[in-house]
């Protein structure tokens, strides 16, 4: 198996467009990010066995938009 990383570098925002918390307005929300990965390709088992394999993830990254941090990072399966 390999290991495999994502970067993303974002600036902090201004988002008054997005919907922030009623109860403290300073608060401005979040940017929700949506992907979609799919791979294929062939997998070898026991160094001897060729087989053909396939997969896919959904993942939803949340952004802080004051500080462009991430506020959350969950990916599933098929």
């Amino acid at each position: 198996s390999r290991f495999m990383a994502v970067t993303l570098s974002v600036q902090p925002f201004l988002a008054a467009a997005v919907v922030g918390s009623a109860r403290n307005p300073d608060t401005v929300g979040f940017l929700p990010i949506n992907t979609k990965l799919k791979m294929a390709g062939r997998v070898r088992v026991l160094h001897f066995f060729t087989h053909h394999a396939q997969a896919s993830a959904d993942c939803e990254i949340r952004i802080e938009s004051d500080d462009g941090s991430v506020r959350s990072f969950h990916c599933n399966g098929p």
